[in-house]
């Protein structure tokens, strides 16, 4: 079994066959989960050596419901759109192993991979608006800002990653999982994008699933007026839910069927 993240994106600049298991035995039954391109389409230059290591695949479950499109339309194959693994476990499940911060007040966590003025503002407008103070949990674990207005977190692990996503009142991120785990957690948050990036189709394409288009914002433009800053999540849920129980059901009935041979 191969998945998830860009396990497929034609510009990962490294040999992605090891991706496509190129390396199992012929008889063997491969299975891709939640596999993502991360790009909207392939470059036509790639699409003789994708159609080939696609053949290698027997299920295919994709990240991204382009991703559908271009198994399709590169090899002719069927694929599952199915959710990131990290929606298969519910905010309970995610709760028994997430480390819960010791911090009392209510807060804004910033989740940031490629920085910008425009989503410093932006954190600045909602946490006046909210009455949040603002934490950053910084990449590479260093640093990030001098000023005392915004705490920074430089020593979160995974369980104190789950613990700072769940107990945010908002989130603002550039990351998918940084999206993923606000959904799930039900956290307000906004996704922001560069308009130009190449792997935008991953938070597009869930957060269109979703209803949730609104929550996609992209660097330079509008900031959001107050009145939007909320997100209903009944909905949001009963579509998770779901599409939860056929991704757990592609996954079962892949193995099953493996576990028949």
């Amino acid at each position: 079994m191969v998945g998830s993240d860009q396990v497929w994106n034609p510009y990962t600049n490294s040999n992605i066959e090891p991706y496509f298991l190129k390396f199992a035995p012929e008889s063997s039954l491969k299975i891709a989960y939640a596999s993502s391109f991360g790009v909207s389409q392939i470059p036509k230059e790639y699409h003789l050596e994708y159609k080939k290591l696609l053949s290698n695949i027997d299920k295919i479950g994709v990240r991204e419901k382009n991703g559908v499109e271009i198994v399709n339309e590169i090899s002719g194959k069927k694929a599952s759109w199915v959710l990131d693994p990290t929606f298969l476990l519910k905010k309970e499940e995610w709760k028994k192993i997430a480390l819960l911060p010791d911090f009392q007040k209510p807060y804004l966590l910033l989740y940031v991979l490629t920085d910008s003025d425009y989503i410093t503002q932006l954190a600045y407008q909602i946490a006046e608006k909210l009455n949040l103070q603002i934490v950053r949990i910084c990449k590479n674990a260093s640093k990030e800002d001098s000023t005392n207005d915004i705490l920074n977190v430089i020593d979160a692990g995974p369980r104190e990653f789950l613990g700072w996503f769940h107990n945010a009142s908002f989130a603002l991120t550039t990351s998918f999982h940084g999206a993923c785990f606000s959904l799930n957690f039900n956290v307000p948050f906004y996704s922001i994008l560069k308009p130009n990036k190449a792997n935008n189709s991953r938070q597009i394409s869930l957060l269109s699933e979703l209803g949730l288009e609104d929550r996609i914002l992209y660097v330079e433009n509008e900031k959001p007026s107050d009145e939007s800053f909320g997100i209903q999540f009944d909905k949001v849920n009963v579509i998770l839910d779901r599409k939860r129980e056929e991704s757990i059901t592609f996954l079962k009935n892949s193995i099953e069927e493996s576990n028949a041979i």
